[in-house]
């Protein structure tokens, strides 16, 4: 079978999903990657067949996610989503759809029995351009989780009957505020940033309109935590039923520690350590640095920091128990026995690979599906979540000592990994592609 992976969206939650998918069925499959070229270094580091097509990202996408990353929900709500809208999905978009007549040629010549795309954002463009092909097209929804099929979220605080129609109307009247300022201000930029927001809005009318006159609806799957919520949280969630779920995959080892890394970690083999890695777009404030610090010295732990900017507060940069890489192999540091528990934003990724690894986690959830993620880990029972508004550093020290010594977490944690190990995915899923393929 050959299959051709598709991701307009260099994000390394698109990318790292579908590079997950092609090395579990790689023994079976021909395999070819096809991606903007942001996400070279992640198709590099895999092995795997790629080619690129140009850069989707807008200017500033690191700052524009690391500032959604640290403001408040509310105030997203009222200012910040219109503007990262029109700055950083608008582009994307206008961008993936520039790229859509050299996808067509590149798979025209490589011509695939399966495309599997990304869903997110440009998947139904993606499929469009394969039906055209006469090409089979899977979706692959990279949350791996139940999270877009509620509809209200398990986790969310209740609110007044009011509220919600108030923050859309303050919301839209912010917005025009918004608009006529920065006509005023920057009005070649603002014709621009409209021009482009026709060009999208005109290139999803289009694809709308094939999609309904071709009445063929898109095949969607994921691989992630949807199949232990489906087992076990089905009481408490809405389960989708519009999509095929699998557990997840085993994560990807391309690398080791390097060798000063494990030098650390063979330092002191009576202390606990906990490895710390909060997302690499994701920016948080000194308070929940310090507290985390000070949280791990309280319970006698030592600390591996994962992060782009070094976050350790001045006073504990020459503390030999903490130590900060920007970059470290997340999952054989999860493998190591050594490791006793994870401190995550909850992104799907990292949630996997705790399972996987059995890990016990104190989630931090950020934004986007984290807290939905960090909902299913407290109901599950093998970890804690911490509101990132809403800390100090007895509260992280006493969710911290749980997911060290309450046995209780740990076994379930023990459990569920087994659990997902032994289920089978990758040989599932290439029978459900060759179902699909026989099918269709």
């Amino acid at each position: 079978m050959r299959i051709a992976y598709v991701s307009l969206i260099p994000d390394p939650g698109h990318v790292v999903p579908l590079v997950r998918i092609a090395s579990a069925l790689e023994p079976q499959c021909e395999c070819k990657f096809y991606v903007a070229a942001e996400a070279e270094k992640i198709l590099a580091s895999s092995g795997l067949e790629f080619e690129l097509m140009p850069e989707v990202l807008p200017e500033r996408a690191n700052f524009l996610l690391g500032r959604i990353s640290v403001t408040r929900p509310i105030y997203r709500k009222l200012f910040y989503n219109r503007y990262f809208e029109s700055h950083y999905y608008q582009p994307i978009q206008h961008n993936g759809f520039k790229c859509l007549p050299l996808l067509s040629d590149m798979l025209e010549h490589y011509r695939p029995d399966i495309i599997v795309t990304d869903e997110h954002l440009l998947g139904l463009a993606v499929h469009l351009t394969g039906h055209r092909l006469g090409i089979n097209v899977l979706q692959h929804r990279s949350s791996g989780s139940n999270q877009q099929c509620q509809d209200l979220q398990p986790y969310a605080r209740p609110t007044l009957p009011v509220q919600i129609p108030l923050t859309r109307i303050l919301s839209r009247a912010i917005g025009k505020i918004y608009n006529i300022t920065s006509r005023i201000c920057n009005p070649h930029k603002f014709a621009e940033t409209q021009k482009m927001k026709i060009e999208v809005e005109q290139q999803w009318a289009s694809i709308i309109k094939k999609k309904n006159e071709l009445n063929i609806p898109p095949k969607i799957f994921t691989t992630g935590i949807a199949v232990l919520e489906a087992k076990h949280l089905s009481q408490q969630i809405k389960v989708c039923e519009d999509i095929d779920i699998f557990g997840p995959l085993p994560p990807l080892f391309n690398d080791s520690p390097a060798p000063e890394d494990a030098d650390w970690l063979n330092s002191s083999l009576n202390r606990p350590v906990i490895l710390v890695s909060l997302g690499s777009m994701v920016s948080i404030s000194q308070k929940l640095a310090r507290s985390i610090v000070e949280a791990g010295k309280l319970n006698g732990c030592r600390i591996l920091w994962i992060s782009r900017s070094n976050p350790i507060p001045r006073n504990y940069q020459d503390d030999t128990d903490i130590r900060h890489v920007a970059w470290a192999p997340q999952p054989a540091l999860l493998a190591d026995d050594r490791i006793k528990g994870f401190i995550s934003h909850a992104g799907s990724g990292a949630v996997q690979e705790a399972f996987w690894f059995g890990k016990p986690l104190l989630c931090i959830p950020q934004l986007w599906d984290q807290p939905y993620n960090a909902w299913v880990i407290e109901s599950l029972g093998v970890g804690i979540t911490i509101d990132k508004t809403d800390f100090s550093t007895p509260i992280i020290s006493d969710a911290l000592g749980s997911i060290l010594h309450d046995e209780t977490i740990r076994e379930r944690m023990k459990t569920f990994s087994a659990e997902i190990r032994f289920s089978g995915t990758p040989e599932k899923l290439f029978n459900y592609m060759e179902t699909y393929l026989s099918n269709n």
